[in-house]
């Protein structure tokens, strides 16, 4: 069984050579950096609409390689514009609210005064009325007294 691992391990050292992790370490690097070249169209065509500056971040990382993907992420919008707008629309709705809350409180003041200026049902005995005899009628069918009231 040991044998059987020092053959492979023995094929394993003979074929990996200094020249053979030089050119994994290369390859690995431009993978590396075309997947950072798409991550960034992705991101900044996310990020914002500005042409310019999606080809100005795609350039910044094309041309100078991957390491500078800090300086990416430093000059990115730090929102999408997805976040953005439900940001925006989460503002008009506290705004909104508030601005109904307000209304109701009006409303409500307003129903209060109203209740307050409202006249009150009150007996007032009536001044400067003068009845004469004449004018007091009885009226046969219903038998009540019907007075006429003129005013001064």
């Amino acid at each position: 069984m040991t044998n059987f691992i020092n053959k492979y391990l023995d094929y394993f050292w003979d074929v990996i050579t200094l020249e053979f992790v030089f050119k994994f370490l290369v390859v690995y690097f431009f993978i590396i950096w075309v997947a950072l070249i798409v991550w960034v169209i992705k991101d900044i065509s996310i990020r914002t609409n500005n042409l310019y500056f999606q080809v100005f971040c795609v350039l910044l990382i094309f041309v100078l390689t991957p390491l500078w993907v800090f300086i990416y992420l430093l000059i990115r919008p730090w929102k999408t514009l997805y976040e953005r707008y439900y940001d925006e629309i989460d503002l008009n709705l506290d705004i909104i609210s508030e601005i109904v809350e307000e209304r109701k409180k009006l409303i409500e003041i307003d129903k209060k005064q109203k209740e307050v200026k409202k006249p009150q049902a009150t007996k007032k005995p009536l001044r400067n009325v003068k009845i004469s005899k004449k004018e007091v009628e009885k009226s046969p069918e219903k038998k009540k007294t019907q007075i006429k009231v003129k005013k001064f």
